[in-house]
Order: C-alpha cells, then sequence, then structure tokens
C-alpha cells in the first residue's frame, strides 16, 4: 500500500493496542471500562489487519480508502502510544514496594493522570468507532460492486440477487 500504512505497520498497531489492552486489565481489572474499551480496539484492528493483509482486499484497491485508513490509524497509533505510556507508568509503581517515596509518586502521577485518561478513552472509543465504520463502508462498497456486475451480468443473476 503507498500511503504508510502497510499489513506490518497495521500488525505493530495491533500488537500495540494488545500490550495497552494488557496494561489497562492490570491497571484496572478485567470489566473496568478501559479495559474493555482498548479490548474492543484491539479486535477491530485485528479485523482491520486481515483486511489490509489480504491482497484481494477492496481496501487494497482504492486509493481513497488508504488516505481515510492513513488518517484514523496515525490518530489510533498516537491515543494508543499515550496511554500506553500512562499506564506502563502506573503499572510499574503499582508493583513496587509502598515506601513513603513510592507512594508519593503514585499520588502524583494520580492527579494529573486521571483526567488525562478519561480524555484518551473517549479518543480510544472514537476511533474504535471509526474503523467499524471504516470497515462496513468498505463492505457496503464490495457488495454495492457486486450487485452492479450482476445488474449487468443480467438474465438469471437478476433471479439470483432477489433470492
Amino acid at each position: 500500500m503507498s500511503f504508510g500504512w502497510s499489513a506490518s505497520d497495521i500488525a505493530l498497531l495491533v500488537k500495540l493496542a494488545y500490550k495497552t489492552a494488557q496494561g489497562a486489565r492490570a491497571a484496572c481489572g478485567q470489566y473496568d471500562e478501559l479495559t474493555q474499551d482498548t479490548s474492543s480496539l484491539h479486535t477491530i484492528l485485528n479485523r482491520l489487519h486481515l483486511e489490509v493483509a489480504s491482497p484481494e482486499s477492496s481496501v487494497n484497491r482504492q486509493e481513497s480508502y488508504g488516505r481515510e485508513l492513513k488518517s484514523i490509524a496515525t490518530g489510533c497509533e498516537d491515543v494508543l502510544t499515550q496511554l500506553d505510556k500512562i499506564l506502563v507508568k502506573y503499572n510499574a509503581l503499582s508493583e513496587q514496594e509502598r515506601s513513603a517515596r513510592r507512594l508519593w509518586k503514585k499520588i502524583r502521577f494520580g492527579s494529573g493522570a486521571v483526567a488525562d485518561v478519561a480524555e484518551l478513552r473517549c479518543r480510544v472509543t472514537y476511533y474504535t468507532s471509526a474503523l467499524n465504520l471504516f470497515l462496513n463502508l468498505v463492505s457496503m462498497g464490495t457488495v454495492g460492486a457486486v450487485e452492479k456486475k450482476m445488474d449487468q451480468a443480467g438474465g438469471d443473476l437478476r433471479d439470483i440477487k432477489s433470492a
């Protein structure tokens, strides 16, 4: 793909999403909203990776899809990187002994990062929705192209389409 997001780039993004989801699970628990949101983003990125890795996929055939994907994937990488840094920092503090110095670091960390995490969680949800919509629109475009070819072929294919 000429737009800068190859299958290997998406695979790295999938790994980052997985790492971030695991960090959220360690920091917040399995059923926390942040964990669920990052896990959902990981799932949709896995699906995107399958599409981008397939040379026959519609994603690889239209330049406009590439531009849209580049925009979404770049934003997704940014939010995951920011969130992962916060979670790594938090999880490292939570695993250490509870000394007065470390407790102070944790308090200091918590005061500024909580607001950041809430905003980042909103962005994770946004990119999950954007990727889901992107894949749905690609799929709809493919179905529309098949219907058009069936209409052009005429005859028996019209009966198959209406069935």
